[in-house]
């Protein structure tokens, strides 16, 4: 039996590719286990020498518009521009980026793997593709979302930290990085209050807080502290602190959000003050 040949009557694939070289130069019938026909990402094979198809499966068919025997005729250089056929072929393995020609002339970007295979005396490239539109389009998605966080967290007028559960700042926004006299947030990966704040009781009465979050699992709302800027300023901050969880919904350290309303208190202290003195006007007249 020659070494090609298969026990079981070979698939419409294989017989396809048959068909196809009738006329040409003959190329032995090509039975894939599993028969990438079956694949639902589309799945092809090259004869490297020539770079011509020798089978396809349905959802190259479907998704890239050609008739079985139409794109049996081509080689890999008639679907794809010559930059992408030279990568394709150079790397075995992959992920590799391809960009596959309609049968209307438009190109679709896959992402593709490929293996070599030696099928009749033939060295053959099996590459199997997944669209990658639905993948860059989940990438611009989630690159839209991340801009999005990140200019909330830079231009929301309140202080946004966020600690591991030994109160490690992991990390925080630009306005809590000029809170605590840093020059961009970054700087506060790894530090502590203690490293950071001006009076050590500072410090300790916010990991207390912290750690009431962490043991309560429970958050801890419009807490009044009171703290000293980098400046030496003494300054009021309402702050509240809850979980930061993992997907897995585990307690892996506090998020918290804090606001300077020092200037707030100091209105609504001096309104008591006019309130008081317009009270002891009244009696007095």
């Amino acid at each position: 039996m020659p070494p090609h040949s298969c026990s079981r009557p070979r698939s419409r694939a294989c017989a396809s590719a048959s068909a196809s070289a009738a006329g040409g130069a003959a190329r032995p019938p090509l039975c894939f286990r599993p028969c990438p026909r079956r694949l639902p990402a589309p799945a092809w094979a090259f004869d490297e020498d020539s770079l011509r198809f020798v089978a396809v499966n349905d959802a190259v068919l479907r998704r890239f518009g050609y008739a079985r025997d139409a794109l049996l005729r081509l080689g890999v250089r008639d679907v794809c521009p010559d930059d992408d056929a030279d990568r394709l072929i150079a790397a075995p393995g992959g992920p590799v980026e391809w960009r596959h020609r309609c049968a209307s002339g438009a190109l679709l970007p896959l992402e593709v793997t490929t293996r070599r295979l030696a099928a009749g005396g033939q060295l053959l490239r099996l590459v199997v593709g997944t669209d990658a539109t639905d993948r860059r389009k989940a990438e611009g998605e989630l690159r839209e979302r991340d801009d999005l966080f990140r200019n909330v967290l830079t231009n929301v007028p309140c202080a946004v930290f966020w600690k591991d559960r030994a109160s490690i700042y992991l990390g925080c926004n630009d306005q809590a990085a000029r809170d605590l006299g840093l020059s961009v947030p970054g700087e506060v990966i790894g530090q502590t209050d203690y490293a950071l704040a001006r009076d050590p009781g500072e410090a300790e009465r916010a990991r207390d807080a912290d750690r009431r979050v962490l043991d309560a699992d429970a958050p801890l709302l419009d807490v009044e502290e009171q703290r000293t800027l980098p400046d030496g300023t003494p300054a009021a901050f309402l702050t509240s602190r809850v979980p930061l969880r993992d997907p897995g919904g585990r307690v892996i350290g506090v998020l918290g959000v804090s606001q300077n309303v020092t200037a707030r208190k100091r209105l609504e202290e001096d309104l008591r003050h006019a309130q008081k003195m317009d009270a002891i006007g009244r009696l007095a007249g």
